[in-house]
């Protein structure tokens, strides 16, 4: 009888630990209920072009699995801090340094398309992430994104050559500038763009929150304007290089980890057509963590001399910005996009010399 009794209470609690508590029970360790089976739904991908020409319309569609009707397909695709403007930037004028942001922090996800699918014409050349949230009847949200690079109808072109010898100096200012270059990497959810008013003026925006998922966030963004030089001389000749711009961007970061990061790099590289050889300085690097605070202003003018040594035949020069992120947890922004906050060259001053 005890054998049998055994036998039956073992079963039991197999039951029980395999098959858990029955849907009618009223046991603490029984879940919630829900009518759905896929919790929260799943965006399988964000489709579009990767490349379309300013001007012109870029369509976007998405593969969704979810076994509870969806209520809404939300488009954000040309993501700005525009409508939060006042969190997001200290006041104008505001010295450069950590600051305290006031009120309650705005999500800056703006709906351009409420629809299954998205059409939107592009006007500034840059490169965007597409964002979509969708919403299911039973109150999940999921983000997703996909990358669209906008491009100028006409390639940029290097058409007036700066020409140095031994002994000459050159002021090349920043209106002079004829090409743009740009990159960016997002994981999926967050949102950024990278853009220029013109060849001097650089833009960037990123914004990772809790929506973009429960893993590790980063994005990578880049944007650089190019000029181009030919020197005449037969031997290495060292020149002063000097460089004079400035930069006005705010940094976030909310419910952080100590490994958590936004840093925004300046930089100039000098680039040996002949042999392919890159020479990368670095003008300015600015890391935030959560032990500087909340936010943190950048508003400084500079002026930096690069020393380099030049051989004969032709270079390009790149003076670009680039912003990484990385979020564990909580969030962060890199805020660079409206009037009052870019990455602005002034000019490059070469002196070549004897």
């Amino acid at each position: 009888m005890k054998r049998a009794f055994l036998s039956v209470l073992i079963l039991v609690v197999f039951s029980v630990i395999f098959f858990g508590c029955c849907k009618d029970c009223n046991c603490p360790e029984c879940p919630p209920e829900n009518d759905t089976n896929i919790d929260p739904p799943y965006i399988i991908s964000v489709d579009g072009p990767t490349e379309v020409t300013v001007g012109n319309s870029a369509d976007f569609s998405c593969e969704v699995l979810s076994d509870a009707p969806i209520d809404s397909f939300l488009w954000d695709l040309e993501p700005s801090f525009d409508l939060a403007s006042d969190y997001y930037y200290p006041a104008a004028g505001s010295e450069e340094g950590e600051w305290t942001p006031t009120g309650e922090r705005p999500d800056i996800f703006n709906a351009d398309i409420v629809d299954t699918n998205a059409s939107f014409i592009y006007e500034k050349r840059g490169i965007y992430t597409a964002v979509l949230e969708i919403k299911d009847n039973d109150g999940y949200i999921e983000f997703g994104n996909t990358i669209v690079q906008v491009d100028p109808e006409t390639p940029d072109t290097f058409a007036d050559i700066v020409q140095l010898a031994p002994g000459l100096q050159d002021t090349i200012y920043s209106s002079t500038f004829e090409a743009l270059n740009y990159g960016l990497y997002a994981s999926d959810g967050c949102m950024a763009s990278v853009y220029a008013d013109s060849f001097n003026t650089l833009h960037s925006m990123a914004y990772i929150d809790s929506f973009s998922g429960p893993e590790d966030r980063y994005v990578q963004e880049w944007i650089s304007t190019g000029k181009r030089l030919q020197v005449f001389t037969g031997e290495p000749t060292p020149a002063d290089v000097r460089v004079d711009y400035d930069i006005s961007s705010a940094m976030h970061l909310w419910d952080s980890a100590d490994i958590d990061y936004v840093q925004v790099t300046v930089y100039l590289n000098i680039i040996h057509e002949d042999n392919g050889r890159s020479y990368l300085f670095h003008l300015l690097r600015q890391r935030f963590t959560s032990a500087d605070g909340e936010a943190y202003y950048l508003n400084s003018h500079h002026n930096m001399n690069c020393p380099f040594d030049f051989n004969g035949g032709f270079y390009t020069l790149w003076f670009g910005v680039k912003i990484d992120i990385y979020s564990s947890q909580g969030g962060a922004a890199f805020c660079m996009d409206n009037s009052d906050n870019f990455v602005k060259l002034n000019y490059i001053y070469i002196d070549l010399n004897k």
